[in-house]
C-alpha cells in the first residue's frame, strides 16, 4: 500500500473514531443521569456519575480508537526496514519520490523510477549497493531502450548459460583491446524486477564475486572489484561511476545498509 493510500485510510479511521466517541459520550451521559435519578440523587450527583463513567469509557476508547486503523511508519526509511513486503516496497517508492524531481524530466527519469524501487528492496535482501545496480542497469540497457531490455526485460546483458529460457542475439565484446562481434544466448525475464533480483542474486552468491562482497558498503570499491570479472570494457568502472555520481544514485546506499542491519539480512554488519 503506498503512503498516500495509507494516509487516506488513517484519516477515514480517525473520522469514524470521532463518531464512535461522540455516540459513546451521549450514551454514557444519559446512562449516568438516569442512574442517578433512579437512585434519587440530585442532578449534580447525576452529572458527577456521568462524568466518572465517561472518564472510564474515554480511557478505554482512546487506548485503541479504531481497531482497523493502520498507523503510518515515521518515515520511508522505517518502512524500507519493515518485514511487511507492502510496507517495504512502499518505503522504497517513497524514497524514490523524494529524489526523482532532481532527474531530467524525460526517458531517463521514467527509467530510473521504474528500476530504482526494485533495486532498493533487492539490495537489502542480497547485500548489494543499489547505486551500482542502478548504474549498471542504465549503462547495460541504454536507459532501458536496448532491444534486450525492451523485448526481453534483460537490463544487465546477463547470458542464459544452461538456462532454457534464453534468446540468441548479437553482442560486442572487447577481447585483447579490440571489439569483437559474436552471437550469444541471453536470459529473458518477465519484468524489470525479476532482472534486478537475478542480477543481485548473482553478485551475492557467485564465487567469482566473493571479494567484491567484502566491500558492499563501499560502492566505488565494490564496483572496482566486480568490474574486471563482470565486463570486458576497460572503461566500465569509469562509465558506471559517472552515472552514479551524475544522478546521485548513491544517496540510498547508507539507508539500505541501516535497513539491512535492522532486518538482520546481511552478515557481519556493524550497527
Amino acid at each position: 500500500m503506498r503512503p498516500s493510500v495509507q494516509l487516506q485510510f488513517t484519516r477515514l479511521a480517525g473520522g469514524v473514531s470521532l463518531v464512535l466517541f461522540a455516540t459513546t459520550l451521549l450514551i454514557y451521559t444519559l446512562t449516568g443521569i438516569t442512574h442517578a435519578w433512579m437512585s434519587r440523587g440530585s442532578p449534580a450527583e447525576a452529572q458527577d456519575l456521568a462524568t466518572q463513567d465517561l472518564a472510564e469509557a474515554d480511557a478505554e476508547i482512546w487506548i485503541n480508537p479504531f481497531d482497523g486503523a493502520v498507523a503510518l511508519p515515521a518515515d520511508p526509511e522505517e518502512m524500507l526496514s519493515s518485514s511487511d513486503e507492502e510496507a517495504h516496497r512502499a518505503g522504497a517508492e517513497a524514497l524514490i519520490e523524494d529524489i526523482e524531481s532532481r532527474w531530467p524530466d524525460d526517458h531517463r527519469r521514467a527509467f530510473l523510477v521504474s528500476v530504482a524501487p526494485g533495486a532498493l528492496t533487492s539490495a537489502i535482501e542480497h547485500c548489494i549497493p543499489p547505486s551500482v545496480t542502478v548504474g549498471q542497469a542504465v549503462l547495460e540497457s541504454g536507459w532501458g531502450r536496448s532491444g534486450l531490455a525492451t523485448r526481453h526485460k534483460n537490463l544487465f546483458g546477463i547470458k542464459s548459460g544452461s538456462h532454457p529460457d534464453g534468446v540468441n542475439l548479437s553482442t560486442t565484446e572487447v577481447v585483447s583491446g579490440r571489439s569483437k562481434q559474436s552471437k550469444e544466448r541471453f536470459r529473458r525475464y518477465e519484468n524489470y524486477s525479476d532482472s534486478v533480483a537475478h542480477h543481485d542474486r548473482l553478485l551475492a552468491t557467485a564465487p567469482r564475486y566473493a571479494k567484491a562482497r567484502e566491500h558492499w558498503k563501499n560502492w566505488p570499491l565494490f564496483l572496482a572489484t566486480v568490474a574486471p570479472t563482470y565486463a570486458t570494457d576497460p572503461k566500465y568502472v569509469q562509465q558506471v561511476s559517472g552515472l552514479v555520481e551524475t544522478y546521485r544514485l548513491n544517496e540510498w546506499d547508507e539507508m539500505v545498509t541501516r535497513a539491512a542491519h535492522r532486518r538482520a539480512s546481511c552478515p557481519n554488519l556493524a550497527p
